[in-house]
């Protein structure tokens, strides 16, 4: 591993319940978690200040360092990820905590995927659903339109996609950069795990649409 368990740090939202936390995980979960009760709660400075890794999400942050509990610099690297479904004020809260010349900054997201999302029109009419990286890679005086490698990295093998279904979207959004990581023999098992009971239309084409209608449900208190 590259940071024992010991090094990494998970600081959820105060006051979080603990059952929203289970699956497989669960376990490994809580040992890097502070927990108090049935709630997560603040790590202690002493904590924070002897873990390696911090994981948190960037309003919390936010609450730590109004907390006084981080401070500008204190990170040698700051990687916000899904950065392009983050709006950019929140990425920019967990940016102020860089200080020039110290802090990496990483923004690692795809903003021809899910976008930073907004349901308020005036914050949508004043730019807030786009992202940070959205606006910084559709800057033409900055050097990520130009996909320039000492500043981007663009991931272009994909592991998850059959071929027929990543062709459309690789030649609408990225200029036919990106191809597929699987061999033969997956690509096969994808086409035929529907069993027996259910063929795909077109045997090379393995994308279904299927109608379900469901009602949406949610706590009372989420």
């Amino acid at each position: 591993p590259f940071v024992n368990k010991t090094d990494l740090l998970r600081v959820h939202g105060f006051k979080r319940r603990r059952k929203e936390v289970g699956g497989d995980n669960e376990l490994r979960i809580m040992a890097q978690s502070c927990v108090k009760g049935s709630v997560f709660a603040c790590p202690p400075a002493d904590r924070l200040a002897e873990a390696r890794v911090i994981i948190a999400t960037p309003e919390t942050v936010g609450t730590l360092k109004a907390l006084e509990l981080f401070r500008k610099g204190d990170f040698t690297h700051i990687i916000v990820d899904e950065s392009s479904q983050s709006l950019e004020p929140e990425t920019l809260i967990a940016f102020s905590l860089a200080e020039a010349g110290k802090t990496e900054m990483v923004l690692s997201g795809d903003p021809f995927q899910l976008s930073a999302a907004t349901m308020s029109a005036e914050a949508r009419a004043r730019g807030l659903s786009t992202s940070l990286q959205e606006r910084l890679m559709c800057d033409q005086s900055k050097p990520y339109v130009r996909m320039d490698s000492r500043f981007i990295a663009c991931l272009t093998v994909s592991f998850r996609a059959h071929p027929a279904l990543l062709d459309l979207p690789n030649r609408l959004y990225y200029s036919g950069r990106l191809r597929t990581g699987l061999d033969s023999e997956s690509i096969a098992k994808m086409e035929d795990c529907w069993g027996d009971k259910f063929r795909l239309p077109s045997k090379g084409f393995p994308l279904v649409l299927y109608a379900h209608q469901g009602v949406d449900e949610h706590p009372l208190d989420s």
